[in-house]
């Protein structure tokens, strides 16, 4: 009887051990696209706009998109330019994952493509 007691009470202290919370990260995923046609290879520098620290420059891959991971929110500017095309936003990146979606504008539409 003892070690059946024993037993189960160390199963079920390993059991509150093994459930230790995961912590949510910050996802953000851009696509981008021009004209409709997504991009591959733009260049996309997204940078905290609260001066945290954030600074980073990725590429698109093959379907026109770009994943950031972070630990923190970030209040993120983003600027996308591939050719002669460019694109600017800002977004605010919080807990869980969330995709926005771009689409690039010719630098003689400056005045329509956000920068």
């Amino acid at each position: 009887m003892r070690k059946t007691l024993l037993g189960l009470f160390i199963f079920i202290t390993l059991s509150f051990v093994s459930c230790k919370k995961q912590v949510e990260l910050y996802q953000l995923t851009v696509v981008t696209t021009f004209q409709s046609i997504p991009v591959d290879d733009a260049k996309i520098h997204l940078y905290d706009a609260n001066f945290n620290g954030v600074n980073v420059s990725r590429r698109t891959d093959e379907n026109g998109e770009v994943r950031f991971i972070f630990e923190q929110v970030v209040h993120a500017e983003i600027e996308i330019t591939k050719g002669s095309a460019r694109s600017c936003t800002s977004e605010i990146i919080s807990k869980g994952h969330k995709t926005i979606y771009i689409e690039l504008k010719p630098f003689s539409q400056q005045a329509t493509n956000g920068c």
